[in-house]
């Protein structure tokens, strides 16, 4: 078969065209890879075929060596470097640098593709000698600017792929690293045509993060930065953008050199901003957005050296926290004018997901006050005050806009008088002429009540509540949408704690409850509701309402809330023909009624009970209807509460919920709603104790199916193996018959933690999550087995082995957290206490694993604390006896 037009024929939308093509390609893959990837290599450097032809050889040649999904393009390296002959091997890598020098830049570009992903894998391998030396080349030497750019891609991609690739403590060759760094620098030369000044720039972009053995070398590093600067001036806009893109790059990797630069930097950035909204000059702000960020962390790493007096006792070659160099509050004066400067540049008929330089100049306003704190307030004051009742709308939104930017900066105290002066005008803003300003002033309500509350006298509470309820109903979405969440941080516990009660059976929502609860749950009605994320902010804000509620309003959340929501959700099942678009509106509706219900089954405690068979048939036929994947896991949610407070009356209900509980638990594919179902599983222990002991054979084989499946998520099966416990210690004694697979497992599962690359910390976390869970089956298991005196069933050197093995690897392993440590000490204690003199000699409570678990107690917190005094008195008892 003719390999061009296969691979035409696999575009096909035709089925009958497209598929015997895929299955052709997919056979010749399996079967033939190395005569595959000649042919297509073959194709691609073809002078004499079609340009579309070429490019699909070069991708598919490309997609047969990586992938996105780590597992797969790790495979697909693997299957390269091992399947592929070494004489093939070359031919290829022949043909794509013969591709690379085409005339035809799609063409170039495409072998670039390969180039770079090949290139990827071998370079760190130290294989495919030369091929440096002939990009090298054909940047410096070629005279075809075509060339030059497919070149400059190749070694773009490079360095993009490397950095994905390479693990902790792998670098690129030093040599390897000169000669990419050679090539971008001659490519990015001012006397260079754009196109080949944007390929370098971009290669230079991906290769800063693996060239610090040169930005170590203050030679190296200056002709590096001398490079960036000279780009910033670039006429073409796409090089510019680029070169200030390399410049916020370099902030994040190399904040500690930028000293000498920084002026030239400051005067670089500030002008490009203050030439307009070019590309660019987001870019520009983006340098000052990664300020911020590294000035934030040093500031934090100082703060905690100091409170732990790290900084003055450390021992002789420890290493302190970076220095900080305080670019950003060095810079207020000129910076932060500029940044309110922007904010007047606002974009009438914007959606929430555009970006504009008013936005971009908000974010970095934001981000410069969280750097500074409170000292960013004398370069803002003037502008607010100055501007937020000016007739021109851009100066009140500007001005409203540039206060609500700052407050996640300054403390209250330092914000006091600033917001009592503010707020009279917020208020007023939400009824301003124009929707911006009461877009804005509603947002920064919800900033205030979110980050300033105490600032705000409880006796003005009375005229914000009115204005908001008239800005929940106004007509634009966004305005409502940020009513909604300005009504949401008012009603938060954190607000609730600080505003006193006249008594413990009411609180300061209570007069504005029914009025608030009641708007809100029309705005979620509304038929803009998809706009502006309208609906889910009003749902939202109902269920903090719910949430801080005080007793007083909880006849209204049974009398009128709950029937209203379950009248909706009825309602949804009495929709049909509708379009995908539609049908995902009405899942999403499915989802926020049911989080809802669960919001209020869990203020009205029993008082839910009159409402739970409608409830229950209702969220059994959001699982039946469908298997949207948000709407399911709030579904088990909401049953999962009502469970939990229906206790043994929800016996009922598990002969005809206990299909979609199973299917829940199946379904891995959807990882969150298997976790929430498992979650369900914990919360049925708890509430029909034994009683769900006729349900667990089921759910025992389906948990135990889950744990063996290499498909099925890590971040599932830690919840599996908790929920162990959780069964364990409600149906005590019948859990006699999977304590042999438990055990098994368990055991499994915690040898898989004893050897992990510390350096990752996801994979630390991961492996303390593991842990945990482990430590709570086991902790379950021997409180549930001892509360039928079955506890000496584990008796035996095959569960007692490999569970002392992982308390001691927990005892020994620095990064073991809070978590861990707490869980450990309970279940030695647990085992002391239940087993006593029968494990002492297998577990060894005098060793000094376990004395060595108590090291850092004063580090911990108090229940922590409870917990080790506990299982010293037992240990201690021991010992006696």
């Amino acid at each position: 078969m003719d390999i061009t037009q296969t691979l035409i024929n696999a575009q096909s939308p035709d089925p009958n065209v497209r598929n015997p093509a895929e299955a052709f390609l997919r056979l010749a893959e399996e079967d033939q890879l190395s005569q595959l990837l000649l042919h297509l290599s073959f194709e691609l450097a073809n002078e004499t075929k079609q340009e579309g032809g070429r490019q699909l050889a070069g991708l598919y040649l490309k997609n047969t060596i990586t992938a996105k999904d780590p597992q797969v393009r790790d495979h697909k390296r693997q299957r390269w470097l091992t399947t592929v002959d070494a004489n093939t091997k070359g031919q290829i890598k022949s043909m794509i640098l013969q591709a690379l020098q085409s005339g035809n830049p799609r063409a170039g570009a495409t072998a670039a593709q390969v180039v770079g992903t090949i290139g990827a894998v071998e370079l760190p391998l130290g294989q495919w000698d030369g091929l440096l030396d002939a990009l090298l080349h054909n940047v410096v030497h070629t005279g075809n600017d075509v060339v030059r750019v497919s070149t400059l891609q190749a070694l773009g991609y490079i360095c993009e792929d490397l950095q994905i690739q390479m693990g902790p403590g792998q670098e690129v060759p030093q040599k390897e690293t000169d000669m990419i760094l050679t090539a971008i620098v001659d490519g990015i030369r001012s006397d260079r045509p754009a196109d080949v000044r944007l390929a370098a720039a971009t290669a230079l972009c991906n290769s800063l993060d693996f060239c610090r053995r040169n930005m170590e070398k203050e030679g190296e590093r200056n002709m590096i930065m001398q490079v960036i600067c000279e780009a910033t001036q670039c006429e073409d806009a796409r090089v510019k953008k680029k070169a200030f893109e390399c410049i916020a790059v370099v902030a994040s990797l190399y904040y500690d050199k930028l000293q000498p630069y920084i002026t030239t930097l400051f005067e670089l950035t500030l002008t490009c901003i203050k030439e307009g909204s070019s590309e660019a000059a987001f870019q520009a702000i983006e340098f000052w957005n990664t300020l911020c960020d590294e000035e934030v962390d040093i500031i934090r790493e100082i703060q905690e050296y100091q409170e732990y007096g790290a900084l003055e006792t450390r021992a002789p070659g420890e290493q302190g926290p970076r220095q900080c160099f305080y670019y950003v509050q060095n810079a207020l004066a000129h910076l932060v004018p500029l940044l309110t400067e922007l904010l007047t540049k606002q974009e009438e008929h914007h959606d929430d997901d555009s970006w504009n330089m008013a936005m971009a100049g908000g974010t970095c306003l934001s981000l410069v006050a969280l750097t500074v704190e409170d000292k960013i307030l004398p370069y803002v004051v003037q502008f607010v005050v100055s501007n937020i009742s000016d007739a021109n709308w851009r100066l009140r939104e500007a001005a409203t806009m540039a206060f609500g930017s700052i407050l996640d900066g300054p403390s209250s105290g330092a914000l006091q008088q600033m917001v009592s002066g503010a707020l009279p005008y917020l208020v007023q803003g939400l009824q301003d002429a124009h929707p911006m300003v009461k877009d804005t002033s509603a947002w920064t309500l919800g900033k205030v009540f979110e980050l300033h509350w105490r600032c705000v006298p409880l006796e003005h509470l009375g005229e914000v509540v009115k204005a908001l309820l008239h800005a929940l109903g106004d007509p634009a979405a966004s305005v409502s949408s940020k009513a909604c969440f300005a009504v949401y941080n008012l009603a938060s516990d954190r607000v609730a704690e600080d505003y006193p009660a006249a008594s413990p059976t009411t609180n300061y929502l209570s007069p504005f409850f029914p009025h608030l609860v009641e708007k809100l749950l029309g705005v979620a009605e509304r038929p803009d509701g998809s706009e502006s994320n309208l609906r889910a902010a009003a749902y939202e804000a109902v269920n903090m309402l719910v949430t801080s509620a005080a007793p007083d309003c909880n006849e209204l959340i049974g009398q009128q809330v709950v029937p209203l929501l379950l009248m909706r959700l009825q309602q949804t099942f009495q929709m049909s023909d509708l379009t995908l678009e539609a049908k995902e509106e009405l899942w999403g509706l499915q989802s926020l009624l049911c989080g809802t219900l669960m919001t209020c089954t869990q203020k009205l405690d029993q008082n839910i009970a009159p409402y739970a068979d409608k409830m229950m048939e209702l969220l059994i036929e959001v699982f039946r209807r469908h298997r949207h994947a948000s709407a399911h896991e709030e579904a088990f949610m909401a049953v999962g509460a009502l469970a939990d407070k229906l206790e043994g009356g929800f016996l009922k209900y598990m002969p005809h919920f206990q299909e979609y509980l199973y299917a829940g638990l199946r379904n891995y594919e959807d990882s969150a709603v298997c976790i929430v179902a498992v979650g369900v599983v914990g919360d049925l222990s708890r509430a029909l104790e034994r009683k769900l002991a006729p349900f667990c054979d089921p759910i025992v084989e389906i948990f135990l199916m889950n744990l063996r499946n290499v498909d099925v998520s890590r971040e599932v099966k830690p919840h599996i193996l908790a929920c162990f416990g959780d069964i364990a210690l409600q149906i005590g004694g019948e859990f006699e018959r999977f304590l042999h697979v438990t055990m098994t497992i368990l055991g499994q599962a915690a040898m898989t933690t004893s050897n992990y690359n510390a350096e990752e910390e996801d994979m630390v976390e991961h492996i303390n999550h593991l842990r945990e869970s482990i430590l709570d089956a086991y902790t379950g298991i021997v409180q549930g087995l001892s509360a039928d005196n079955k506890q000496g069933l584990l008796v035996q050197p095959a569960y007692l082995q490999p569970l002392v093995a992982l308390l001691m690897a927990i005892s020994e392993d620095p990064h073991s957290d809070e978590g861990v440590i707490k869980r450990t000490i309970g279940l030695v204690g647990d085992l002391g206490s239940k087993l006593g003199d029968k494990v002492a000699s297998a577990i060894g409570f005098n060793n000094l694993w376990v004395q060595h678990l108590y090291k850092d107690m004063d580090e911990y917190g108090e229940e922590t604390k409870k917990i080790a005094a506990y299982t010293r008195q037992v240990l201690e008892r021991l010992v006696v006896r």
